[in-house]
């Protein structure tokens, strides 16, 4: 009987055991920890297109005022002595010019810098001519001269009253018949800008000053936050608009999926420019004196001895300054009088914006 008690006694604990077992073993099931994650990601779109294309300036203009053609059927008009030097001259231009172009909807934030450097053909109103060495000219027959006669010294013609021993020079007077032909500065090279924006140059203003403020007028536009970017400019020297000019304008930082050429208004824009012929303006109306004050530019341009402009002091001569293209009168280095280079350069770069 004990044996038989002692025997159910111990199948009980193993039934004990077993139950145990069991629950610890749930109980670890339980605490089971499971986790996964699925994710997937493209590149954000860019897409930012910009194209610039086209010349401004040539070395040979022909008969149908095309730069640098190669049509053996027209006849060249204008052509530069130089080996890569591109000229400009009365009666060119350059109805196709240089196009930009700026597109695209970028899935990030993004900014635009537009930098616009430039520089204008110009001659400062005045009174010019060029002296001619007279002969002949003696003690005898000296007030005989119904021409005003001067001499020159320190690089001034003054006018002589009373016969010395001296060289004498006539003036041929650049504007006989009529004014200097503008109210101000005179520009014979005309710019436009045309496509979504536009602007049309003035003969008496710096057009490409013009020009650069539409192009950056476009790209400072406000952003949603009303933020319209900031301009720098950095004139070369202390000439003001008379020297080369470069302007930067950095764009406010706009949003992410908005159109580029919506937002920065530079989506197709063509720039060209014209020197009118003769005595009229860049749209064929009567200008009195555009064509003597175009020969003044030619023969500052070329060297021509002689050639002045009237000042407190006299005639002064005019000088080129072979690095800037800029003129000069002798005993003067603070008064542009003429510039002889026109350039025109656009950098626009776009940026993601971290």
């Amino acid at each position: 009987m004990k044996k038989n008690r002692m025997m159910r006694l111990a199948s009980g604990l193993l039934v004990a055991v077993l139950a145990t077992t069991s629950m610890i073993s749930g109980t670890y099931a339980k605490y089971t920890t499971q986790d996964s994650a699925n994710d997937s990601a493209r590149v954000a779109k860019w897409g930012v297109e910009l194209q610039a294309f086209g010349n401004l300036y040539g070395e040979s203009y022909t008969d149908e005022i095309v730069a640098d053609t190669e049509d053996e059927g027209a006849g060249i008009r204008v052509q530069s002595n130089g080996a890569t030097a591109d000229v400009v001259a009365p009666g060119t231009e350059n109805e196709q010019g240089l196009t930009f172009k700026l597109n695209g909807q970028p899935e990030v934030d993004y900014q635009a810098t537009v930098v616009v450097k430039h520089q204008n053909i110009f001659l400062a109103k005045g009174e010019y001519g060029v002296m001619i060495e007279a002969e002949g000219i003696t003690e005898a027959n000296f007030d005989e001269f119904t021409d005003d006669l001067y001499t020159l010294s320190s690089g001034v013609y003054s006018k002589a009253d009373s016969y010395t021993d001296a060289t004498y020079y006539t003036l041929e007077d650049a504007f006989p018949e009529g004014e200097f032909p503008t109210t101000g500065n005179y520009y014979p090279v005309v710019y436009a800008l045309g496509g979504e924006t536009s602007v049309t140059g003035n003969i008496e203003a710096d057009t490409l000053s013009a020009v650069a403020e539409k192009i950056g007028g476009s790209v400072l536009v406000a952003n949603t936050s009303g933020e319209v970017g900031t301009k720098t400019e950095d004139v070369v020297a202390s000439k003001a608009n008379n020297m080369v000019t470069t302007t930067t304008f950095v764009s406010a930082v706009h949003d992410t999926n908005t159109s580029v050429a919506d937002t920065l208004k530079l989506g197709h824009e063509v720039l060209t420019w014209n020197w009118a012929f003769g005595d009229v303006d860049s749209v064929g109306n009567t200008a009195d004196g555009t064509d003597k004050a175009d020969t003044v530019l030619g023969n500052l341009i070329a060297g021509v001895p002689g050639v002045v402009v009237k000042t407190a002091e006299g005639y002064a001569t005019l000088e080129k300054a072979d690095d800037t293209d800029l003129v000069f009168a002798s005993g003067d280095a603070d008064t542009v009088y003429a510039c002889l280079n026109t350039q025109f350069s656009l950098d626009i770069t776009v940026t993601q914006v971290d």
